[in-house]
C-alpha cells in the first residue's frame, strides 16, 4: 500500500483512475468496511487505485480542545487498511485550519487538485469542512470548468447487527465496559490493540516471566484485569508470526513504587519459552477472554505462583 504522509506529498502520477474515500475511521469496524469494500470494488471496475484520505489524530480531539483516546490508532488503522486491500493511504494533519476549510475548498483541494480523483464514496453520515457543513450533497453540487458535475460520488449506507447501527461510539462503549465481545462483533474481528515494545522495570523478567510493555499510542485499552491473549508481530524477525500470550491490563499493585506508579500498564507473557529482545517492535494484542481480575499479592513469590496459574488456565485453553 502507498502512503503519503500530507497533501505536499501525494504523487498523483503514480495513481491510476483513483476512487477515494474520506474518514478517521476509528476501529475501521462493519460501518468503515462497507465503505471501503464500496471504494475497492469501485476501482477494480475501473482499472483504478482505492485510495483512503485519513487523519493523523481523531478530529474531536482537536475540536474538543482534549486529548481523545481512539479505538485504533494511526498505525493501526494503516495496518487494517492494508489487510483489507486499499492501494493508497493519504494521511492528513488535522489542525484548528483544517477544521476551519470550506467543504467545497477541502474536496478541491484535497480530492481533485492533489490526488485527481473524480470518484468519490463517502460513508452515509461522513461530514467534511467548516461546521461539518460539507457531505455527499456537497460533492453533487461541485462543477467542472465545462458546467458538468466536478465528481461522481457514490453513497455507502450504515451497517445493522440486531436492529442497532455499527457505530465507533458504541465499540468504545463496549471496550470501556469489558464486552469484549460485543466490540468484536461490531469490529467484525477480536478486539486487539497495538503499539510498541517498551522497556519497563524488568519485574516479570525478574521473576522468571519476561513481559512485552506496550506503548499503546492514545489507544483505548480495556478494563484492568488478566487475560488470554495471541500477539502478533507487525516488524523485526519474528513479523507475521502470531504467538499465544498472557496479558495483565493494570497498574501493578504488587509493586506500586515502580516507574510511572499509578499509570495503566499493558504487560504481555509470551508462552514457549519466548525470551528474544524485542524492544522497539510493533506488536498487536489480541484479546481471546478475560481470565480474572488485576490483585494485590503479598509478595512477588504469590505473584509469580498466580502468573504460573494464569498460564497454565491458557494452555488448557488453547
Amino acid at each position: 500500500m502507498m502512503e503519503f504522509m500530507g497533501l505536499d506529498n501525494v504523487r498523483a502520477d503514480q495513481l491510476r483512475a483513483p476512487v477515494v474515500t474520506l474518514g478517521t475511521f476509528d476501529g475501521v469496524h462493519l460501518g468503515h468496511r462497507r465503505v471501503l469494500e464500496e471504494t475497492l470494488a469501485w476501482a477494480r471496475d475501473v482499472g483504478g487505485h482505492a485510495v483512503v484520505v485519513t487523519f493523523d489524530r481523531h478530529p474531536r480531539g482537536v475540536l474538543g480542545h482534549r486529548p481523545t483516546l481512539c479505538i485504533t490508532s494511526l498505525e493501526h488503522r494503516l495496518e487494517l487498511f492494508r489487510q483489507i486491500g486499499v492501494d493508497c493511504a493519504v494521511v492528513l494533519k488535522f489542525h484548528a485550519a483544517t477544521a476551519g476549510t470550506a467543504p467545497e475548498e477541502f474536496a478541491g483541494r484535497v480530492f481533485h487538485d492533489a490526488i485527481g480523483a473524480r470518484r468519490v464514496v463517502l460513508g452515509f453520515d461522513c461530514r467534511f469542512g467548516k461546521g461539518r457543513a460539507g457531505g455527499i450533497d456537497t460533492l453533487r453540487d461541485m462543477r467542472a470548468d465545462d458546467g458538468g458535475p466536478l465528481f461522481e460520488v457514490r453513497e455507502a449506507p450504515p451497517v445493522y447487527i440486531d436492529g442497532r447501527k455499527v457505530s465507533s461510539t458504541d465499540i468504545r462503549a463496549a471496550i470501556e465496559a469489558g464486552d469484549l465481545d460485543g466490540a468484536a462483533r461490531y469490529l467484525g474481528r477480536p478486539y486487539s490493540i497495538m503499539g510498541k515494545v517498551i522497556h519497563g522495570d524488568s519485574r516479570g523478567h525478574d521473576m522468571g516471566y519476561p513481559t512485552a510493555n506496550l506503548n499503546l499510542h492514545h489507544e483505548i485499552g480495556p478494563p484492568t484485569g488478566v487475560y488470554h491473549t495471541r500477539v502478533v508481530f507487525k516488524t523485526g524477525a519474528y513479523r507475521g508470526r502470531a504467538f499465544t500470550s498472557v496479558t495483565n491490563v493494570g497498574t501493578r499493585p504488587t509493586f506500586p513504587t515502580g516507574s510511572h506508579g499509578g499509570r495503566i500498564w499493558v504487560e504481555t507473557h509470551i508462552l514457549d519459552e519466548f525470551h528474544d529482545n524485542v524492544y522497539g517492535e510493533r506488536m498487536e494484542v489480541i484479546f481471546v477472554r478475560r481470565l480474572r481480575a488485576e490483585r494485590k499479592f503479598a509478595s512477588g513469590k504469590s505473584l509469580a505462583e498466580a502468573i504460573k496459574k494464569d498460564i497454565e488456565q491458557v494452555r488448557k485453553l488453547e
